[in-house]
């Protein structure tokens, strides 16, 4: 008897195999295609949730499809970017293997001058893989490199697309003043060039900066002008992010109701456009308003799918912060040794991969812990250790919190 596995498998690629068969570079030409077939593949795939590796053999059984019917018509530039949107769709599903592969790729077609462009892209593609995979150093090689080739061929968007890499960097790194200098650097060359998706980027950056600065309100008007900016251009995926920032400030600030609206919608328009990744982040960041309304045991089942998520993607800081939920969880029903480990294990991910915020914050909460516990004197380390890393990124609100925590113990 054929399994049900089996035999959804089955019907997925068998309508693959039709689309396939019909498929022909339309009136847009291939770059029509690339779009059109993207949204066919994320629509069918989506239908299984199961696992994120059936979803990445369904992707890369359609790419062998496609390049056994049209890549010997391709021209050199077309192979380049096939390479390119091969790798994009990789990292939607988090595979970042597959991904680095394809830009690699892409990268070796780039010979000669005539494709510095798509060799700066390539460049870029790469450093946010690596980024993802917390390997900071070899990310500011491949932006530094990139930035620095548009920057001798005059490629105004290159160079405020490195600028808007190098800074994200930073602002993982708890940076925060040099982060927003790269942000606004590129943010004014993308404006002068009219380069309304990279600006909008750009803007939701700087949002999410004031936002761990503890400015709200700033945050929430970068916020809204960035999502105004995506829908003009169609980026759903940025808008999807930018959705998602909104729904944490909002949490910030406890306003419930605004940030499950807006974390509704970064759910639907991730999913819609195939970012695990994004998924999995809004899921675990809806745990916060859950324990807030003390629904502790729906809290720990997404933030379990979260966690879960984040281990096959390999996302070391997802992790982290899925520990970090996990301890404030267990925190609430008063399950001190299991709070306590994933306390640890956030931070010590936390100090591993080079990320002061997160550190900061589980810190924090750990202290939270301990003072619940009745354990002053534990709470008052973690609450200075969190303190230090405030002050050290200048997260005034942040600060003020802690600095409370320590007088209310004293008092």
């Amino acid at each position: 008897m054929m399994s049900t596995g089996k035999k959804h498998h089955d019907v997925i690629s068998q309508r693959m195999s039709e689309y396939f068969s019909d498929m022909h570079p339309g009136k847009g030409g291939w770059e029509g295609s690339l779009e059109s077939l993207t949204s066919f593949i994320f629509k069918v795939v989506d239908e299984d949730d199961r696992d994120i590796n059936i979803k990445v053999k369904h992707f890369e059984h359609s790419i062998g499809e496609l390049k056994t019917r049209f890549s010997s018509s391709l021209s050199k530039d077309q192979e380049i970017h096939m390479d390119i949107w091969m790798g994009q769709c990789f990292e939607k599903f988090g595979a970042w293997d597959k991904a680095l592969s394809s830009y690699h790729g892409a990268f070796d077609h780039c010979e000669g001058g005539a494709y510095d462009n798509l060799k700066t892209e390539t460049m870029r593609s790469e450093g946010y893989i690596y980024a993802m995979r917390n390997q900071w150093k070899k990310a500011l090689d491949s932006f530094q490199e990139s930035l620095k080739l548009c920057q001798s061929n005059g490629d105004q968007e290159g160079e405020a697309h490195g600028y808007n890499g190098i800074g994200m960097l930073y602002f993982e790194k708890g940076e925060l003043s040099d982060a927003a200098n790269y942000w606004e650097n590129g943010l004014q060359i993308a404006e002068q060039i009219n380069e309304t998706k990279l600006s909008a980027q750009l803007v939701n950056n700087l949002g999410a900066l004031m936002s761990a600065r503890g400015d709200w309100d700033q945050a929430l008007a970068y916020y809204s002008k960035s999502v105004t900016m995506f829908e003009k251009v169609g980026e759903y995926r940025g808008l999807a992010e930018a959705h998602h920032n909104m729904g944490m400030t909002y949490a910030d600030m406890k306003r419930w109701s605004e940030s499950a609206d807006c974390y509704e919608k970064s759910y639907k328009i991730a999913k819609e456009v195939g970012d695990v990744r994004l998924q999995a982040m809004v899921k675990l960041n809806r745990v916060e308003m859950y324990t807030t309304i003390k629904d502790i045991y729906f809290g720990l089942a997404l933030c379990n799918q979260a966690l879960k998520t984040f281990k096959e993607l390999e996302d070391h800081l997802g992790e982290a912060e899925a520990y970090k939920f996990l301890g404030m969880l267990y925190t609430r029903v008063e399950e001190w040794d299991l709070a306590g480990s994933f306390f640890e294990d956030a931070i010590h991910c936390a100090d591993k991969y080079k990320n002061p915020l997160l550190a900061a914050e589980a810190h924090y909460q750990y202290g939270v812990m301990q003072k619940a516990k009745n354990n002053p004197e534990m709470a008052i380390e973690d609450f200075n250790k969190a303190l230090s890393l405030f002050k050290s990124m200048k997260a005034e609100k942040d600060v003020d919190r802690v600095k409370e925590a320590l007088d209310s113990i004293s008092s």
